[in-house]
Formats: C-alpha cells, sequence, structure tokens
C-alpha cells in the first residue's frame, strides 16, 4: 500500500468512531504542548523523536496492526532521512504546523481533511527529501553516504 493510501486509511479509521476518538489526546500530547520549533529551546533531537511519535501514534489510532507495524518500521527506516527534513527552523516549523493541522482534523473528526493534509504532508515530506539529497549528493558523498539515483 503506499504511503498516501497508508495514510488515507490510518486518518479515516482514526476518525470513524468515538472509542477512537477518545485515544486522540495521547498522539497530540507531545504536540499539542510543545511550541513552534522557532520559539522552542528544544534540540532538534526531541523534535525528531517528536516527530517519529507522531506518525507512529496516528497509526496506532487506525485500531490497524497491519498499518501501524508498517508505519512503525517505515518511520525507523526513515529515521536517518528525516534529520535532512528538520534540520532547520523553515523544515521544523513545517512540520510543526502540518502536524497540528492534521491532528485538529482528526480531532474534529474530519476523515477526508485529515487524510488530504496526511497525503500532502507525506508527499511534500518526500520531495522535499529528493531534492535536499540531489542538492547535497556531493557533500553526503564526503562524508560516507551512499547517494543512488532513483
Amino acid at each position: 500500500m503506499p504511503p498516501q493510501e497508508r495514510g488515507r486509511a490510518s486518518a479515516e479509521a482514526a476518525t470513524a468512531s468515538q472509542p477512537a476518538m477518545s485515544r486522540v489526546p495521547p498522539i497530540g500530547a507531545d504536540i499539542g504542548k510543545s511550541r513552534e520549533p522557532r520559539k522552542s529551546r528544544a534540540p532538534r533531537e526531541e523534535w525528531h523523536r517528536v516527530g517519529m511519535d507522531f506518525h507512529i501514534e496516528l497509526a496506532r489510532l487506525s485500531g490497524n496492526e497491519f498499518l501501524f507495524r508498517a508505519v512503525r518500521d517505515a518511520m525507523t527506516r526513515l529515521s536517518r532521512a528525516r534529520w535532512l527534513e528538520v534540520r532547520d527552523e523553515a523544515a521544523l516549523g513545517r512540520a510543526w504546523a502540518e502536524h497540528h493541522a492534521i491532528l485538529a482534523a482528526v480531532r474534529a473528526g474530519d476523515a477526508g481533511e485529515a487524510a488530504h493534509r496526511l497525503s500532502a504532508h507525506i508527499v511534500g515530506s518526500r520531495d522535499r527529501l529528493v531534492t535536499s539529497l540531489h542538492n547535497d549528493r556531493r557533500g553526503l558523498r564526503a562524508r560516507g553516504f551512499a547517494v543512488v539515483a532513483a
């Protein structure tokens, strides 16, 4: 299942039932309490963890164990690449805003909006990562990373 479809399935399942809705606060706990990155002194490692937890907990909320495991495993595999996505304040701010918008749609019970925002977040993150890898290819190779064209 492509990432966008996994995101849609997770968002739709998360907004579909009252029991699921009662579990929404835990996925927003860190994000809801967190301040915008440029207003926070939290280290990048903390922002990385909060972002990773957000994706995993949103998948858990779907109640679909297969989906949960797939997202958890994908986030683990993408961990290094995600460092490139959150390496500056602008990127952190963008991710923070996108996560808040997804969470707001889930809390509102709007599956279509949550799925749309989640899909846009996934596609945008992928596109920014590919651009970053392309632009930083020489520097990454100098640091020992193998960058293979897809």
